[in-house]
């Protein structure tokens, strides 16, 4: 097991949890990690201080890697920085950060990104501090989904 600068590190996942939530173990999706969570109980997590864990950034750069969207990868990047080094406890205090994101439902939450260009739509577990990328688009794309539900 290699200890990184940003959480521990394992061969297919690097887990950077809050103290609350050290998982051993990979996940592929965000249904298979709070199944997981739930079934093994608090008590099995070890206490590790490190940052926000966002699942994941690959979406992000697929999406600013198409030519049509690359305007969109300094306003990403941006947001990433900021948000894997978050200490967000719950939607007040993201919203102290992010005056412009809406919470929509427990637990989405949908930011701006560019100047209102795109929209990011992210599910937070404020309790585990990890943000599951569920949609990144342009506003029309966004017009089409159900942000509570994506």
């Amino acid at each position: 097991m290699n200890v990184g600068k940003d959480g521990i590190c394992f061969p297919s996942l690097t887990l950077a949890l809050k103290p609350r939530a050290l998982v051993v173990r990979t996940y592929s999706a965000q249904a298979n990690f709070m199944n997981e969570i739930s079934q093994i109980g608090k008590s099995q997590f070890v206490s590790y201080i490190c940052s926000m864990r966002i699942i994941a950034f690959r979406r992000l750069r697929e999406f600013f890697e198409e030519q049509k969207y690359a305007d969109s990868e300094i306003s990403l990047r941006a947001w990433y920085q900021v948000a894997k080094t978050a200490d967000w406890e719950n939607s007040n205090d993201l919203k102290k950060q992010f005056k412009n994101a809406s919470i929509v439902g427990n637990t989405r939450v949908v930011f701006n990104i560019k100047g209102n260009d795109y929209r990011l739509v992210v599910a937070i577990d404020y309790e585990f501090q990890v943000i599951f990328i569920r949609f990144v688009g342009t506003h029309k794309e966004y017009d089409k989904i159900d942000a509570k539900t994506i």
